[in-house]
């Protein structure tokens, strides 16, 4: 009886060491330097000045990720279920506008009316003001539009459109911050004529998105590698690229300009010490996708404004651990408004 016991010790352990060692998985990791983390001091130092925000429900949905405000004054955002309502802040009352059939992100007015929107499942969408809905890019190069994330629009009428993976799926943001493959991008559509162009490769799962005041520079968040890139549309730098930010204490979601040619920066997951002690391993990263449990990471919400130069402008934070994971901060009129993944509302509070 004990020898058997042992025997069957043996064959359970050495069945899950196969598993852990060479079941098969979505990813193929790169190694890479994650740098040390910052501590929430300083700059970044802890405070509660987003629990005063107000929260204003959704009744038919949740996940209202990203902000947008439309040419009658009215909020707009997107649903997990595909969804865009309108919401009248002087009423409350919240309406369906669009269905799309896949899930809405990034979205902005264009100057003809039009919603743009950036939905991860269906790509570049244009939706009427009767609700109709046009894909506009469901391919780039040839192949499909993957991943389409966030997005600003200049006033040449040219859209500018994060993919955060050319291969990985939405749902797959743990695959993706664990393979740390660089298949994300930063594409431009003009609206005007209907070509697409890329306009910089190479971004660990690209994400937010935001045009500076002037228009000469667009900003792209590389979420899975803590930094937010600037790149030059005019002047002498002009289709060259820099860092811009780097080393955040958190992974950088949306993006959305602000007073006085600021950049609001949305932080709605925190640093992960393991992800990051492993950066330079993966062997050992394809074995921590291997284990359950490990597709859910933590929550934080900060909020983050930065002048042109990269300075820190306001920090503002909520200690509440269970803050629906932030995803989006847009500032109108002296009021911040703020988007997140999980909850059915939006949140609202006057910009400190």
């Amino acid at each position: 009886m004990v020898g058997a016991t042992i025997r069957s010790l043996i064959t359970a352990l050495a069945l899950g060491a196969a598993y852990l060692l060479f079941w098969p998985v979505a990813i193929e990791p790169v190694a890479w330097d994650a740098p040390t983390a910052p501590a929430l001091e300083g700059d970044f130092a802890r405070n509660d000045l987003l629990a005063a925000a107000e929260f204003i429900e959704i009744d038919i949905g949740k996940g209202p990720e990203d902000i947008a405000f439309g040419p009658d004054g009215h909020l707009y955002t997107g649903l997990d279920d595909g969804t865009i309502v309108r919401i009248n802040l002087d009423s409350g009352e919240v309406v369906r506008f669009a269905e799309t059939g896949g899930r809405p992100a990034g979205m902005k007015f264009a100057a003809d009316g039009n919603l743009i929107v950036a939905d991860v499942r269906r790509g570049l969408l244009s939706v009427r003001a009767d609700g109709g809905v046009q894909v506009l890019a469901g391919e780039v190069a040839g192949r499909p539009l993957h991943f389409a994330n966030d997005l600003d629009i200049g006033a040449d009428n040219v859209v500018y459109f994060s993919e955060s993976s050319a291969r990985l799926a939405p749902g797959q943001t743990s695959e993706g911050l664990l393979e740390h493959g660089g298949d994300g991008a930063l594409h431009a559509y003009d609206l005007n004529s209907g070509a697409l162009t890329t306009i910089l490769r190479g971004l660990t799962y690209a994400n937010g998105v935001a045009l500076n005041a002037d228009e000469s520079a667009v900003y792209v968040a590389e979420l899975a590698a803590y930094r937010v890139h600037r790149v030059w549309l005019k002047g002498e730098k002009a289709g060259t690229s820099e860092v811009f930010l780097d080393n955040l204490p958190g992974f950088p979601d949306n993006l959305n300009t602000g007073s006085n040619d600021t950049l609001w920066v949305a932080l709605g997951i925190p640093r992960v010490a393991l992800l990051d002690n492993l950066a330079p391993y993966p062997f050992l990263r394809k074995i921590l996708a291997r284990l359950p449990g490990m597709s859910g990471y933590g929550r934080q919400a900060i909020a983050l404004q930065f002048d042109s130069d990269g300075k820190v402008i306001r920090n503002l934070q909520d200690p509440d651990p269970n803050y629906p994971l932030l995803t989006s901060v847009f500032e109108r009129d002296g009021t911040l408004y703020m988007g997140n993944l999980f909850a059915p509302g939006i949140y609202r509070m006057p910009l400190p």
